[in-house]
């Protein structure tokens, strides 16, 4: 073990020497060390205390194959697995980081210059996938939140990612399940729902978290659709008035209230003028395209007589409805 932990030794200072030197830097390789770097590190802190939970558990040298595993027991086994997490965890935080360095440094705005593009890659994802090997959704996950980290670096979603406190699969379905502030959803209430999430984290699965985020934003939006039509409604109004023998008035509804209805019927009082849809039962003269030329009234004057016809259509029906409701009551009492 002090020989192997020698060896990664050795071999960190002399690479940071070089990195820090400046050695490194007019390198076109340089893509090349810096994704062995960030391993050996990690993997050297991560073998050091191995080691020594090992040995403090078991008295046993670390495992270094199947057959030293198999030879491990329950606790150490146990040990060994929770090592692991904590080392995929602190190794986390390096890629998110690079990434995150690697999407600002790809951004929209630096084009063809952008890191990616000069390296072939049409995206900071398929360039994270070129130098990791890693799938190409994996490869997207990560470039999301590096980029939601250049952004803004104060999300909760990237800090939790970074403290290890959440998985990358975890933040990634939070980050796709609330989606994105706008008109009827503020940065504010995503902010809170990916805190409330991040709390949940550990307890459920990246694709239950993705639902449960999903739900959130649905609720979101819909309290969003609830208070617009609040809003709405309470800016209704009809107003009229009376001068110099003439009536007229303005009004004003929501489109779920009437207002697209009446805005409809109103459209297609013009289809004869204009040629477009009509009602389904119209005068055969209507549809003669003729008698829309002959026709000398303007758009506004065959609303306005269309609109007064809406209201004799109507008083006429209610007269009818309410005979036929009289006749019905008398009927019924004799």
């Amino acid at each position: 073990m002090s020989k192997l932990l020698g060896a990664r030794h050795r071999f960190v200072c002399s690479f940071s020497t070089r990195l820090h030197s400046g050695a490194l830097k007019s390198s076109p390789q340089l893509r090349i060390p810096v994704r062995t770097c960030v391993p050996v590190l990690t993997e050297f802190r991560y073998v050091q205390k191995l080691g020594a939970t090992r040995h403090g558990l078991c008295g046993r040298r670390a495992g270094r194959s199947r057959a030293e595993i198999g030879a491990l027991n329950d606790a150490s086994l146990i040990a060994g697995m929770q090592l692991v997490r904590d080392h995929e965890r602190e190794l986390q935080s390096y890629k998110l980081w690079l990434a995150a360095e690697i999407a600002g440094r790809s951004s929209h705005e630096a084009g063809y210059s952008g890191l990616a593009r000069r390296n072939g890659a049409a995206t900071p994802a398929i360039f994270i996938q070129s130098l990791t090997g890693q799938s190409l959704g994996d490869a997207s996950k990560l470039a999301a939140l590096g980029s939601l980290m250049v952004d803004d670096d104060k999300s909760p979603l990237t800090a939790a990612a970074t403290a290890g406190a959440v998985s990358l699969a975890a933040a990634d379905a939070i980050r796709r399940g609330l989606g994105v502030a706008d008109d009827a959803v503020t940065e504010t209430q995503l902010r809170a729902e990916a805190e409330r999430l991040i709390a949940q984290a550990s307890a459920v699965t990246p694709e239950l978290l993705l639902r449960l985020a999903r739900q959130s934003r649905a609720e979101l939006d819909r309290a969003a659709v609830e208070r617009g039509e609040k809003e709405r409604a309470s800016l209704r109004y009809v107003r009229r008035f009376r001068r110099d023998g003439m009536s007229g008035g303005s009004w004003l509804l929501p489109d779920e209230d009437g207002g697209l209805e009446i805005d409809t019927a109103l459209r297609l009082l013009l289809a004869a003028q204009t040629g477009g849809p009509r009602f389904a039962e119209v005068d055969e003269n209507l549809l003669d395209a003729g008698a829309a030329l002959r026709d000398a009234r303007t758009n506004e004057q065959v609303l306005a007589d269309g609109f007064a016809q809406f209201f004799h259509i109507w008083r006429s029906i209610s007269a009818r409805a309410a005979q036929l409701l009289s006749s019905s009551t008398n009927m019924a009492t004799s």
